[in-house]
């Protein structure tokens, strides 16, 4: 009898070991085969995400450059036959499937607003000629130092250029608005495999060309007297 009592000490103490040995083991089991806490899953997905818009804004800033010296043209949404302003951020934008409109004012309301200090890559800029007056320009930023915000533009006097607002009295007092327009469209961003014009789908082309410039712009350009007889017939 006191042999059976101590076989099931015994065996109590074998099956008392052996779950405090698998409740140790199994955690680690998980972890090794790709498992985790959701603390670490979201820690993954926040680096993912951060990654990408690295990236993405790296990416913003090589392909707007590709287009420097293009002419300027009213209306204009290709290289093709030149750009204006909104005509070009919408174009490189839209090569990453971030859709904006053909239009400064709307551009200048899309994405968060930030601090010209705080302005990274593929962020805009949108500009007007006073405090009573509507948005009526929009720049990308290409960098942000020590020296000075550096924008690319489609200027109606030099086409598509590089230009440092430090060294530019003429725009920089004339900021109305930074937007961050890329950390909010992460989720729907696409980094094309390659920066050529031919990753654009004729779709995506299509859809650029056919879009008709906003009334607002159209407003403002006739009040500004700088409306030319036959752009209404576009």
């Amino acid at each position: 009898m006191l042999s059976d009592v101590c076989s099931k000490r015994c065996f109590v103490s074998r099956m008392f070991f052996a779950v405090l040995v698998l409740s140790v083991l199994f955690p680690l089991s998980v972890t090794a085969n790709g498992g985790g806490s959701d603390s670490t899953l979201v820690s993954n997905a926040a680096s993912e995400l951060a990654e990408k818009e690295t990236a993405l804004r790296k990416m913003l800033v090589e392909k707007a450059r590709q287009y420097v010296g293009v002419r300027y043209r009213y209306g204009g949404v290709n290289p093709g036959n030149g750009f204006d302003c909104s005509g070009f951020t919408s174009y490189v934008m839209r090569h990453f499937n971030i859709r904006l409109d053909h239009s400064s004012r709307a551009q200048s309301q899309v994405g968060r607003q930030v601090k010209l200090s705080e302005a990274r890559p593929g962020d805009l800029i949108a500009f007007r000629r006073s405090s009573r007056s509507s948005v009526s320009h929009v720049s990308m930023v290409v960098s942000n130092s020590d020296e000075g915000v550096v924008m690319i533009h489609a200027s109606s006097s030099g086409g598509v250029i590089v230009q440092n607002l430090n060294h530019s009295s003429y725009w920089k007092r004339r900021i109305y608005t930074v937007r961050d327009v890329v950390s909010s469209t992460l989720e729907v961003a696409q980094l094309p495999a390659s920066l050529s014009d031919a990753s654009l789908s004729a779709a995506a082309l299509k859809e650029l060309e056919s879009k008709e410039l906003s009334s607002e712009d159209r407003a403002l350009l006739t009040a500004l007297g700088q409306q030319i007889p036959f752009l209404l017939t576009r």
